[in-house]
């Protein structure tokens, strides 16, 4: 989720969207760090975590405004 609460829409990689990168935005105040996700969507059930990328968070609180 984006930090207005909204949630923050996947980034197509490829044409047919079948690869993806997702962001998770961490909070410094509860020791969360921002994730990066790229995956593959390869069937109905099914997602195959290509990449994971762990930085420090740029925001410092977690929360609403």
């Amino acid at each position: 989720m984006a930090k207005d609460g909204s949630e923050k829409p996947t980034a197509r990689a490829t044409e047919d969207g079948k690869i993806r990168a997702f962001t998770y935005e961490g909070a410094k105040s509860i020791k969360q760090p921002t994730i990066t996700i790229v995956y593959e969507v390869v069937g109905k059930n099914q997602v195959v975590i290509r990449n994971a990328r762990f930085t420090e968070p740029k925001y410092g609180r977690t929360g609403r405004a």
